[in-house]
């Protein structure tokens, strides 16, 4: 779950913003790949598994920003990108039924950090 008690200028500044300077750079140094670090809350809420395909609607403003940023860098015609929409990827609530569990660590973070 993302805070939406943020300030919603900052997501689009953090996401938005900075992706677009980032893409100005890449195409200046004339970059041709670009792997992006999105969310799956861009997905439509689904009692269904998801697939790549399944259909989009954000939410949070946070989804939303970075919807709009998976947009831009689709546009870039030559540039290769891979965008990964990641579930959950660093953090949660404590309590153990909303929570997440360590026992075996899945998550990307923790486990590239240990």
């Amino acid at each position: 779950m993302v805070d939406e008690t943020i300030n919603k200028k900052k997501y689009y500044d953090n996401n938005v913003l900075a992706t677009n300077s980032l893409l100005k750079i890449i195409k200046k140094n004339n970059i041709k790949k670009i792997i992006f670090s999105s969310t799956a809350a861009v997905y439509k809420q689904s009692s269904k598994p998801l697939r790549e395909k399944s259909r989009l609607k954000a939410l949070s403003t946070y989804a939303r920003t970075k919807l709009i940023c998976e947009r831009n860098i689709k546009k870039q015609k030559n540039i290769k990108s891979v965008i990964l929409r990641f579930f959950n990827v660093c953090s949660a609530l404590n309590n153990p039924i909303t929570g997440e569990f360590h026992n075996p660590e899945t998550h990307l973070i923790p486990t590239i950090v240990y």
